[in-house]
């Protein structure tokens, strides 16, 4: 998916690159002078049009990133949640966020469907999956809304 919206968001820029770069080049027998300042007008919007694609892409690239960062810290608040419901808490490993499903719903909340490894009553290392719903908000306040382990 990511990959995707990269390649349409290049493809935009290209494109539009492209038809600026088109509009604004002067032909051989068009010189500064001879420009009316309609034609001057025109070629100064499509410049501002450009400049304005570019960087509202470029605000979507860091709110997506700040959205990834903020779901990864909600994952890791939620292990010691998760860990409050386990035999053996201290025994708890946890994968890589990468390794889990993990993700934001919107309006501070972010769903894990994940796993996590830990001694049971016998002392054997088992694995448990679970999904929950977190809310959290930088700086603030980390809840699990609701758990189910499978």
């Amino acid at each position: 998916m990511n990959t995707l919206l990269r390649l349409r968001s290049l493809t935009m820029i290209l494109i539009v690159s492209i038809i600026a770069f088109s509009s604004c080049t002067n032909s051989p027998s068009e010189t500064a002078d001879a420009l009316s300042k309609e034609e001057i007008a025109r070629r100064d919007s499509v410049k501002r049009a450009v400049m304005k694609f570019v960087l509202e892409e470029d605000e979507k690239k860091k709110a997506a990133k700040r959205g990834a960062l903020l779901s990864i810290e909600a994952y890791n608040f939620s292990h010691d949640l998760i860990k409050e419901h386990l035999k053996a808490p201290s025994t708890a490993s946890f994968p890589e966020p990468n390794e889990v499903k993990l993700l934001s719903l919107g309006d501070d909340r972010y769903y894990v469907d994940g796993y996590v490894d830990s001694q049971n009553d016998f002392g054997a290392m088992v694995r448990t999956e679970y999904e929950c719903w977190i809310y959290y908000r930088q700086n603030e306040t980390v809840k699990i809304e609701n758990i189910d382990f499978k």
